[in-house]
Parts: C-alpha cells; structure tokens; sequence
C-alpha cells in the first residue's frame, strides 16, 4: 500500500550524468559538446526549458532506437540510489520521475530497475512527468505505446524487437509537456490528483538539483510537503533562500559534487531499509 510519494527529477539528481545530451553524443560524438553547453544554460536558468529542449532534441537526429535504449537501460546513477530505491520500496513510497528527459529513458529504466528491484509485484516506478523525443521509419512515425512495447520486448529479449528497432531513428523532434519551470508543479498537481487523490501534501515530496526544479519544490513545500534540494547547483540554492515563507519545508542535502549520496535523503523522508 502507498502512503507517501517522492516526484524527482532526473538529471544530475538520480543519474551522474544529464540523459539527453548523451542522447545527442550517441547520434554523433561531435554534438555532445554543443547539448552539454545547452543544458548547462538550462539548469542555470539562462535559457528556458522549452528552449533548450528543443535545440537538444535537434542534436538527436539520426539516433537509433536500439542506442537510445541500450543507453537508457544502463545509466550511471548518483551513489545511494540502490539504498534509496529499496527504502522506498520498503516504505511504502511511490517515486514518480518528474524530469525534461524522455520517455524513452523512463520506459528503460522502469524496465531495468523492475529486474533489479521488484518485490511483492509492486512497480519501482510508479510513473513518469517529462517529454518525448520522436522516432519515425522514414514518415511512418512511432507512437507513445509501440515505443513502450518495443523497449519492454527488447530489454526482455522477445524475437522481432531487434528487427523493429533497426527500423526507427529519433526525427530530431520532441513532444513537450515540460516547456517552462512552472510546468513540473503543474503536472505534479494534476498526476497526485488522479493517482494519489486521498494523499495529505504533508506526504508528498519534491526532489530536485538544478533552477529547473525551483517551481516544484517550492510548490509542494507551500502546500505543507517537502522540497528537498539534493546535490543543487548554486542557482537553485539562491532561488529557494530568497523565497518567502514555507523555509521549514525547504531541505538542503549536499551541493553538486562528485562524493553526493542519495543515501542521506532516506533521512529526511524518514524512511529507512526495510
């Protein structure tokens, strides 16, 4: 049974690496400096989501479905994430991916880390807030839920995906849900609305490192839950002090570095390993 709910960012927050720039670097090695120069301005709050999702998603063109999952199925996470996903797990928390990266990546990784970590049935990943990077075969573009057929097949090692995956290339295109950083709250609202509509705020938490999160942290804190600033760059650090009110609400865990361990965010969710 679910009691609590953690919606977290992705990028630099779970994983050591920012996913769609090595999207982008597994479509041509020579692109990755310029996505890595775009998310950068992104999670510093010098250009705006929208923005630098799209240049970032032009700079995927070519990619093929097979790379995008073989990526996305063995990311590099932050030091703590196998303690923090089983304490969760074990407690009873839901943990929602509320992140600009792709469905492509979620579909992968829920994949991998249900291999991993499933017990009692239970799905690690409850769900997913973010974007869609679009593949096609020529005009014939994928959708929504072949894409998350064809992942589930390939990574399970069901005859027919490998021939489907050769077939399909990212257009460069992506569909966007998170455009501005207001939207991550908005979306966070809507999906506790119809999943988690009897869950007190007080039982939900925020999680997230760059300026792109400010918005749901600062959100989920005014409504009396947690926004909890894990391994946060400057940027973020000074947009969340010079907010008023909800102070109390507002957790600071370890500024961005190497050493970061999600680990220490068990405590302040008061959870522990089963």
């Amino acid at each position: 049974m679910l009691t609590s709910a953690l919606f977290s960012d992705l990028n630099g927050t779970l994983t050591r690496y920012d996913t769609m720039p090595d999207l982008a670097q597994r479509a041509s090695a020579e692109r990755y400096a310029s996505a890595h120069a775009i998310f950068l301005d992104q999670t510093s709050g010098l250009i705006s989501p929208e923005e630098s999702i799209r240049q970032v998603a032009r700079l995927t063109e070519g990619l093929t479905l097979k790379d995008a999952i073989d990526y996305s199925s063995r990311l590099k996470y932050v030091d703590g994430f196998d303690e923090l996903i089983s304490a969760l797990h074990g407690s009873g928390t839901a943990l929602v991916l509320n992140s600009t990266g792709y469905s492509v990546t979620f579909y992968a990784m829920r994949h991998s880390l249900n291999a991993a970590h499933r017990r009692r049935g239970d799905e690690v990943l409850h769900g997913w807030i973010g974007n869609s990077l679009l593949f096609a075969d020529g005009s014939e573009l994928l959708g929504e839920e072949m894409l998350e057929d064809l992942v589930g097949r390939y990574l399970s090692g069901k005859g027919g995906a490998q021939g489907d995956l050769a077939r399909y290339t990212a257009t460069g295109e992506v569909d966007i849900r998170i455009a501005r950083e207001a939207d991550k709250f908005t979306h966070l609202e809507r999906y506790k609305e119809e999943h988690f509509p009897d869950m007190a705020w007080q039982c939900v938490s925020a999680m997230g490192d760059s300026y792109t999160d400010n918005a749901m942290l600062l959100g989920v804190a005014q409504r009396g839950g947690r926004g909890i600033a894990f391994n946060f760059n400057p940027m973020l650090e000074r947009r969340l002090r010079s907010a008023s009110g909800s102070q109390d609400r507002i957790f600071f865990i370890e500024k961005k570095a190497e050493y970061s361990n999600l680990a220490q965010v068990s405590l302040v969710l008061d959870i522990g390993n089963p």
